[in-house]
């Protein structure tokens, strides 16, 4: 792996967090790397799929008037 050279933009709180995510994935998936980077790959597409759809459904209910306000309520 290439380490951040100073020019480098890094968020050192988020590298951290990234770090210990992968430290987990990669300890679950008895030490094979290419495990652990599958499983979290699919993780995060799940993930994202999710808010895809949450939003996809917030979305329809706005657009139906569910969550609008009212304004003289």
């Amino acid at each position: 792996m290439c380490e951040p050279g100073p020019a480098d933009a890094v968020d050192h709180v988020h590298l951290d967090e990234a770090e210990a995510i992968a430290l987990a994935y990669f300890q679950a998936a008895p030490r094979d790397g290419w495990s652990a980077l599958v499983a979290l790959a699919a993780d995060a597409l799940t993930e994202r799929d999710d808010l895809e759809d949450r939003l996809w459904r917030r979305g329809q209910q706005i657009s139906r008037g569910y969550v609008r306000g009212r304004v003289n309520a």
